[in-house]
């Protein structure tokens, strides 16, 4: 009875190892929120991550690169006081940060190619 319980136990431990070797490492902040753009790309917006004050935002998602910070992405963080941008964003939407007070740092990458309109309104901290 106990070796076939060490067997079972060491079956399980075994198939959550492989299970945990397998999925994707996250690289980025949990909760963000993430949609598949007809490039097959993906943008990205704040989800439940919307009240932390440090946000990652990852380079890929499920293999593909992360491109855009969606309209009003960030528009619902109010303790958002840093974010780090990767290189692979090249579209920075409309109002993705309005409303941020508490945003103090951002580097934007050099990729960046359009930033649009009211993309920073209220961001008095910056």
């Amino acid at each position: 009875m106990k070796k076939q319980l060490l067997a079972i136990i060491t079956v399980l431990a075994l198939c959550i190892s492989v299970f945990v070797a397998c999925s994707p490492e996250v690289k980025g902040t949990e909760g963000l929120d993430y949609y598949l753009l007809p490039d097959g790309t993906y943008g990205v917006a704040a989800g439940h991550a919307a009240y932390l004050e440090e946000i990652v935002i990852p380079e890929e998602y499920n293999g593909k690169p992360v491109t855009q910070i969606l309209l009003a992405a960030f528009y619902v963080a109010p303790n958002l006081k840093k974010l780090s941008i990767p290189n692979s964003i090249t579209v920075i939407n409309d109002r993705v940060f309005e409303t941020c007070t508490s945003l103090k740092n951002i580097s934007i990458p050099a990729k960046v190619t359009e930033i649009c309109d009211k993309a920073f309104s209220g961001c008095d901290a910056l």
